[in-house]
């Protein structure tokens, strides 16, 4: 084999090894910086009742319960997004609010810092949370 070819090959390999470690090392940076907390909805607790957050963490409540949960927020001037949307669910004229299926999901991304309560409701049963953005 030609000296002048092998060395090509050589340089050709090295190159693409070069190029795929450094493509999952960025693939990898990316998903080491996603945050997010999960808030287990239990028949009659929430785990954790109290959670601390960074700014920009993606909240995701989890309904294990048997009824559909009513996540009722007191803080009516939150900062939240996900993807640039506002806060699913409805807005009054004092509070925030979104309903959750059993076996469903629902996400909020808090960008605001402060102390946050909200309260999850089923029937006449109330449970109480928050979630501190530091």
């Amino acid at each position: 084999m030609n000296v002048k070819i092998f060395m090509g090959m050589i340089i050709a390999v090295l190159s693409c090894a070069v190029l795929l470690s450094s493509a999952s090392h960025a693939q990898g940076e990316e998903e080491a910086t996603m945050k997010y907390t999960v808030i287990r909805l239990l028949a009659d607790s929430i785990e954790p009742a109290h959670a601390i957050i960074s700014q920009g963490t993606v909240i995701i409540w989890v309904n294990e319960a048997q009824d559909t949960a009513e996540i009722q927020f007191a803080n009516r001037e939150m900062a939240t997004c996900l993807n640039g949307s506002p806060l699913p669910g409805g807005r009054t004229e004092q509070e925030m609010f979104f309903r959750i299926g059993f076996g469903k999901t629902e996400s909020i991304c808090l960008v605001q810092k402060g102390e946050f309560s909200y309260t999850v409701k089923r029937g006449s049963k109330s449970i109480p949370g928050t979630i501190q953005v530091k």
